[in-house]
């Protein structure tokens, strides 16, 4: 499967996800949060960043369900939903959808979701969302 490339500016946010933690970037003056990690502010390049533990609640913002692999890693994952996640915090992040049958009437834009750590050997840690079990 293809994987995230380690980086600086991103280094935090993939070891606390590792500990099933989540982290965002925000502005110490604003209170703005941002995603994906950057060196910089994406809200005035002036503004001091810094890293806060979020919940993770999400709600689905929007989603596709992938029938024919992008790529030859993602043959045995079809159909695979690929989605777009709005979490509290106000930040969309890109993301897959898990532990639900991949067919559009088990979705709903705005549907409220949990995250799941997917941990696999050697790799990082990815952070997916699966429908919130009420």
């Amino acid at each position: 499967m293809i994987q995230p490339i380690a980086q600086p500016e991103s280094d935090f946010y993939w070891e606390n996800l590792k500990k099933e933690k989540i982290f965002l970037q925000r502005s110490k003056d604003t209170k703005n949060y941002q995603f994906f990690p950057r060196q910089i502010s994406i809200h005035n390049p002036n503004e001091e960043l810094e890293w806060v533990q979020v919940s993770g609640e999400a709600e689905l913002y929007t989603f596709a369900i992938v029938y024919v692999a992008p790529h030859k890693n993602f043959i045995d994952h079809v159909p695979y939903i690929t989605a777009l996640v709005k979490l509290k915090e106000g930040v969309i992040i890109p993301t897959n959808i898990v532990n639900v049958e991949a067919k559009p009437e088990n979705l709903v834009i705005g549907m409220k979701l949990s995250p799941v750590f997917v941990h696999k050997n050697n790799q990082p840690t990815l952070l997916k969302f699966e429908p919130k079990q009420n």
